[in-house]
Order: C-alpha cells, then sequence, then structure tokens
C-alpha cells in the first residue's frame, strides 16, 4: 500500500463466512507524514521478504 499524500485514513475490516458478514472501520488510523521512502520492497504472494 503507497499513501501519495501526508493525511490520516481509515481502515476497513470485512469478514465473511457461511454464516453472514461483519465490517468495521477504524478512522484516522493510519498517519502518514512526509519523510524518506522506505529502501526495499516486499511480495507477500511469493513468500519473498527482504533481506536483512
Amino acid at each position: 500500500m503507497c499513501y501519495e499524500t501526508e493525511g490520516n485514513y481509515e481502515v476497513s475490516l470485512t469478514v465473511k463466512n457461511g454464516v453472514g458478514e461483519d465490517s468495521y472501520t477504524w478512522t484516522q488510523y493510519v498517519q502518514v507524514v512526509k519523510g524518506d521512502k522506505l529502501p526495499f520492497s516486499e511480495n507477500f504472494e511469493l513468500g519473498v521478504l527482504p533481506e536483512s
């Protein structure tokens, strides 16, 4: 996930199963401030993590 603009962002979670569905939203849960970009990337789908 990449946020291009500083600010506060909400996060939503939705879960579903054979019985039903439920959602919850946290407001202003992520705070983005100006700074340097991280020097690595991840790829969870392939199981590849940044080297230490």
